[in-house]
């Protein structure tokens, strides 16, 4: 029960002692983002600013941990985001706008990302989408209309790619990996016992799944360049639609084993494994596919270390393409239906003689077929917040990453986990004096530990112990670290289960 009277001076009761006064605080906050989304891009800048010197602060307080802050939350990375959008960039050259967006633009997007995945509610969310709407929307206009406009003059950078093999021992293929998620994962990943490296490469044309990932993939060159489109889909050199059937056989024909799971691995090929559902829950969630995205991490974190236990030492990692996301929608670009032959939601092929303003490119698996694309980061169709199709450097530019093991493998560490309430015994194994044990919400993240963390002294059985009973349910990891806090095994659990 909140006093009355809170005191002043040497008196005061601490503002953080109450939960009211964070409640009051979030409703006032939620208010100040409605608010912002009606003014000017600098006003809003400023206002962001504003909110944060007030706000900042309740992060610090137990009603965050408790997930009672999650506007004060979110606001940290509004404040990030705001900054870096107010900053100048070069857009001289296709060259120098990639490279802005390679080094700093990219934190923008996934600025959106974490400030939206902060909000559990409807009522949250919108509050947030409004508070991007002034400034996000904008800045991906002009980086996209700019980024169109130096294509239009200089289109060789998709016109002039050629097919080439991927080659690896190992090619993992994750659905619609964006830039900006590649890069946060393997930034999260140093901290592992792998040598990384991660560069980038530019889409064929469209940027969709059935032209772009044969391109990415082992069998690009036995695609024919003088395919025959259905849906963007190309054909082999053997005049066959490149159908997963078809796909699979291929893959196979050059020497490519194609396991659903790590238990079907064939050890006599190399592998081409596919992961990630990202673009699924995309079109089919639009922007609430944000609250997936640590869910991708943890799945692909799985498999890589699986793939190294199973012996490999180098991994692959490809996609397809990225993708927009707006809050609130996109803008619909009128196409009438009698001037279209093919249409998706950010490119179509129009019908011939109908003339049009829109640019057009060839596709790439036949230079003959010209396609038309949406202009800036508008759509063909209904408002949608999430798309893929068009050109822009969040759709087009994406990353290829190579990971291996440094030195010899880790003896393999195993875990048996019993749970008593909310007491964890853990029976222990493959590990060595000096090794630690926590119980953490997210593994990569050494703050999000939950209960205490021990030492071990070798192959044993300890307790751990969750003494926040509002964790009761909670997924979490019992996560084992080295003595310099890189981690050598964890295990996913559910609190008090």
């Amino acid at each position: 029960a909140k006093p009355d009277d809170m005191g002043n001076g040497l008196f005061a009761i601490p503002e953080d002692s109450w939960p009211q006064i964070n409640r009051e605080a979030e409703e006032t906050l939620r208010k100040s983002f409605e608010e912002t989304g009606e003014l000017s891009a600098s006003d809003a800048i400023q206002r962001i600013k504003e909110l944060e010197k007030e706000h900042g602060k309740r992060r610090e307080w137990v009603w965050a941990e408790l997930g009672s802050s999650n506007l004060a939350r979110a606001l940290n990375h509004l404040n990030i985001l705001y900054e870096r959008i107010s900053q100048p960039y070069d857009t001289t050259s296709i060259e120098s706008i990639s490279s802005y967006y390679r080094k700093k633009g990219y934190i923008i997007d996934y600025s959106v990302i974490q400030a939206l995945a902060k909000c559990k509610s409807e009522k949250d969310q919108q509050a947030v989408k409004k508070a991007l709407s002034s400034v996000y929307a904008p800045w991906l206009e002009r980086l996209t209309v700019k980024f169109q406009e130096l294509v239009s003059g200089n289109p060789e950078i998709f016109t002039n790619i050629e097919p080439k093999n991927e080659e690896s021992e190992f090619i993992l293929f994750i659905d619609a990996f964006r830039f900006d998620l590649a890069k946060k994962w393997t930034e999260m990943m140093h901290n592992n016992n792998y040598r990384i490296n991660i560069e980038t490469r530019w889409t064929p044309l469209p940027s969709l799944t059935p032209t772009c990932k044969p391109f990415f993939s082992p069998v690009a060159e036995k695609i024919s360049c003088e395919s025959k489109i259905n849906d963007f889909r190309p054909r082999t050199l053997g005049h066959k639609d490149l159908t997963p059937y078809h796909f699979e056989a291929e893959l196979d024909d050059v020497g490519y084993a194609f396991p659903k799971s790590m238990s079907e691995l064939a050890g006599d090929k190399k592998i081409w494994m596919e992961i990630g559902k990202i673009d699924k829950y995309g079109h089919n969630e639009q922007s609430a596919l944000v609250h997936r995205i640590d869910e991708l991490f943890n799945l692909i974190d799985e498999r890589v270390k699986d793939i190294f236990d199973a012996g490999y030492r180098r991994v692959r990692i490809v996609t397809d393409h990225g993708w927009l996301l707006v809050p609130g929608g996109m803008s619909r670009e009128n196409l009438p239906k009698d001037h279209i032959e093919t249409r998706w939601g950010r490119c179509a092929i129009l019908k011939e003689g109908v003339p049009s303003e829109l640019l057009h490119l060839p596709w790439f698996w036949n230079q003959s077929i010209m396609i038309a694309y949406a202009p800036g980061i508008s759509f063909f169709k209904a408002n949608e917040e999430y798309a893929h199709g068009g050109i822009s450097l969040q759709e087009c530019l994406i990353p290829v990453i190579t990971i291996e093991t440094e030195g010899m493998p880790q003896q393999a560490v195993s875990m048996e986990i019993k749970w008593t309430g909310l007491k964890c015994t853990v029976d222990v194994k493959g590990v060595k004096p000096g090794h630690k044990i926590e119980i953490r919400t997210k593994h990569t993240d050494e703050k999000s530990v939950i209960s205490k963390t021990k030492s071990l002294t070798g192959d044993e059985k300890v307790s751990l112990f969750i003494e926040n009973a509002d964790y009761e349910n909670t997924a979490a990891f019992i996560v084992i670290t080295d003595e310099n806090g890189v981690v050598l095994e964890k295990r996913q659990t559910t609190v008090g289960e």
